[in-house]
Order: structure tokens, then sequence, then C-alpha cells
């Protein structure tokens, strides 16, 4: 059955008055005589416990409207039927508490749906690097530029990065090593990054370099690296 104002239907062993206007005094006399209506189809049915006032679509409430839900809760506590108030939002529901209505009409509030929160990216620094884990992906983004005079404790400081990484998330699908910050690299450092590849590889992973310079990806080209892996230049 449907109103103006008021829709109510059946649900086994409870009926559901579902207000689809704000129940304050500018709409007291439509939504009074379509409870009227309404609750002559109630009475007529003996054959249910408990009625329900869903204010999902209701978003105000005010002293005219206490009025109302007041009334139905004494005309039916009379026929010893139970009585609820549910889908309030906060506003409904903190009127209904500063009449101390809260608990006499066994209020449900509407449960507002939770905010996913964003993920912060896993961020390791390191000497050489910054390290960061995003959706899957281990991004290396070397900052400092290498030569022979520190290759090799770069090279044990990615080795140790690596296998903590790997060891604690064997979930990630890709090893991004970034060079955007590097101007020079020489082949000692290509080395570095070849054996990073062949233990990406060797672990199921993707390996790939980002971020080069022009002279840095020319020259990662012309030792046939690209066959190997992708390399990218600088955006």
């Amino acid at each position: 059955m449907a109103a103006k104002g008021i829709i109510v239907h059946k649900n086994g062993d409870t009926w559901v008055v579902s207000c689809m206007i704000n129940l304050v005094s500018q709409y007291f006399s439509a939504v009074k005589l379509d409870l009227k209506s309404a609750l002559e189809q109630l009475d007529q049915d003996q054959d249910w416990k408990e009625i329900r006032v869903d204010m999902k679509q209701s978003d105000m409430l005010d002293s005219s409207g206490i009025g109302i839900l007041v009334s139905l809760y004494k005309r039916y506590a009379k026929k010893k039927k139970g009585f609820r108030v549910i889908n309030c939002n906060e506003f409904v529901c903190d009127t209904l508490r500063l009449c101390n209505l809260y608990e006499v009409f066994q209020v449900n509030q509407v449960e507002e749906p939770k905010k996913e929160t964003k993920k912060e990216p896993d961020i390791t620094r390191t000497s050489f690097f910054l390290v960061k884990y995003i959706e899957g992906s281990w991004f290396f983004s070397l900052q400092v530029d290498l030569n022979i005079s520190n290759v090799a404790t770069m090279r044990k400081e990615l080795i140790e990065v690596f296998k903590e990484k790997h060891g604690t998330n064997t979930a990630w699908t890709d090893l991004i090593f970034d060079l955007e910050k590097i101007q020079t690299i020489d082949s000692a450092s290509i080395g570095v990054l070849l054996g990073v590849y062949r233990r990406t590889k060797a672990v199921g992973k993707k390996f790939k370099i980002i971020g080069c310079n022009p002279t840095i990806y020319e020259l990662l080209r012309a030792i046939g690296v690209n066959q190997l892996f992708p390399i990218e230049k600088q955006v």
C-alpha cells in the first residue's frame, strides 16, 4: 500500500511503516492522513507481532513528528505489539535521545559506510636507495651516482635489501629500478643491474629499468640490455 508520505508493507510477522518524507510540522497533516488509512489495514490484521517505523528516507524530526511516533507507540503498546524505530540518521537519533525515547523505541541507527583507507606505501631509505612497495611492485630508486669506488658497497646493500623484502613479502610481481637521479653509469654498475635482474628472474618475478637519461638509455641499448628486460627513458 503506497501513500503520499508513507509506505507500509508486511514482512512475516512485522509491519514496516516507511516514512518517505521528513516527520516535521510542514507535512504533519499529510502524514497523519496517510497513517490513518494505513493503520486501518493493520488493525484488521491480528496476525503480527511488531511494527517498525523505517526512517531511512526521513532526515528530519521535530515535535510534531515525535508526537506521531509516540502516538503509534502507545496505540500498539496497549495491544502488546512490539514497536521499533529503525534506520535513523544521527540527527534523528540525537533528537530521540534528548526526548528520552531512544531506548523506548529500541532505535536502530543507520550504519555509515566505512571509508576505505588508502594504504600508505612501504618505504625504506638506505644509503643508496629509496625503496617503495606500491600495488605489487618494488621500486628501487637509486639516489647516488655509481662508480668504481662505491659500487661494491651498493651491491652489498642492494642484496641485503632484496633478501629482506622478498623474505617478508613474496606476493610482489615486479622489481623496478629507477635511475632518474643518476647521471652516469659504468660497466661495474651495469654488472650489478644484471645481477639484480638474474635474482629477480630466479624467483619468477619481472625486472625493469626506468628513468634513464638519454646517455644511459643509449648505452644500455648499445650493449643489448633491452633484449633481456624493458628499459624506459625519463618522462
